[in-house]
């Protein structure tokens, strides 16, 4: 709309002003793009992370056509992230993942959950599973890591107790 207000005005000093505004315009979007991806790429950014969920059950009947039967019941148990400390100057950021309180398990499926049966047979005990991940992001000019991105997963499975009958 500007540029019809101008060019209808057949000065050479309005068009000439013109030019030179949509120059102005033009480098300081450049600038304040620079700006933005310089502040994205700086190493000192936080991301503070923490979730805590109850995971789903999973239910599996060995048969669907019947009324009742064996099913397998899948307890995703909890999930936890969370950021953690950093112990070392070679990675951005470090999380911490834990899958706790799973399990696996036989039971009786009737077509209402209400008349699941209460007794069920432990097939793998609760267990946990932790992780702890490292996460360091190349930046075009980084000369630490060759520029290249780095994961660290570290995992740990404390016990697995299996219930075979």
């Amino acid at each position: 709309r500007l540029a019809n207000i101008f060019s209808s005005i057949r000065t050479p000093e309005l068009a000439g002003d013109y030019q030179r505004m949509a120059s102005m315009v033009s480098q300081w979007k450049e600038t304040q793009r620079k700006r933005l991806l310089r502040a994205l790429a700086h190493k000192q950014k936080t991301i503070t992370v923490d979730i805590d969920v109850s995971a789903p059950v999973i239910l599996i009947p060995e048969d669907l056509s019947q009324k009742c039967g064996p099913t397998l019941v899948i307890d995703l148990g909890r999930v936890q992230l969370r950021n953690a400390e950093r112990n070392s100057d070679s990675f951005d950021d470090v999380w911490s993942l834990n899958l706790s309180e799973m399990q696996l398990q036989n039971s009786t499926y009737s077509k209402k959950i209400a008349d699941m049966e209460p007794e069920k047979q432990q097939i793998i005990e609760p267990f946990s599973l932790e992780f702890t991940i490292a996460t360091s992001i190349a930046s075009k000019k980084a000369k630490d890591n060759n520029g290249t991105t780095s994961i660290k997963i570290d995992a740990s499975l404390p016990r697995l107790v299996f219930n075979l009958k």
